[in-house]
């Protein structure tokens, strides 16, 4: 898809967009071209399927809309080649934004598979129906997600594993686990 010159940098509030969700962060840049790396918290098919995306740095709210000349899978990030950024130094002023798509482009999943945003803040409890907190954030590693689940100062690492993850369930807004064993006795704080 191509969009107009005159549409190529559009800054927007994100106010106005409501519907946008995250799904990655910039973390480098890929050669010459203007390539940027994208380390993705999602599938990296739903990146790599956008016609384009909204960047936002950290300390701002303000967007910046960009078309999507070009996205692939490059070992564990995305690499996205976006109108109007055409050389090293000038992606390299990206690096550290939020890439944010909008909800609606997404491609539906298969089930039993949820978009980052989906998880962040569920309630987590055990099968037995003790609390433990909220997922707070997504450590992603080699063999596996791994879900950090905070309630007050004690903060919870759950692997993100079948074994582990019994059910989530998005219209209550909870995720119950089987605690594997080793974890911290969650009854001492």
């Amino acid at each position: 898809m191509t969009i107009p010159d005159n549409n190529l940098e559009r800054y927007v509030h994100e106010e106005e967009n409501p519907d946008l969700l995250s799904l990655g962060k910039v973390v480098g840049i890929h050669g010459v071209r203007g390539e940027i790396k994208v380390l993705s918290s999602g599938a990296l098919e739903s990146l790599v399927e956008q016609e384009e995306v909204f960047l936002r740095r950290p300390d701002q709210q303000t967007l910046c809309r960009r078309a999507v000349r070009l996205a692939r899978p490059h070992k564990n990030v995305t690499l996205l080649s976006l109108e109007g950024i055409d050389s090293a130094d000038e992606a390299r002023q990206y690096v550290g934004n939020e890439i944010l798509v909008d909800r609606s482009k997404l491609p539906p999943l298969p089930p039993g598979e949820y978009y980052w945003s989906q998880i962040q803040g569920l309630r987590v409890e055990t099968r037995e129906g003790q609390r433990l907190g909220r997922v707070e954030r997504l450590i992603t590693t080699r063999a596996n997600d791994v879900y950090v689940v905070r309630e007050g100062d004690r903060e919870i690492l759950i692997p993100a594993v079948e074994e582990i993850i019994h059910r989530i369930d998005l219209e209550e807004g909870l995720m119950v686990v089987d605690l594997p064993e080793g974890l911290p006795d969650t009854d001492a704080n």
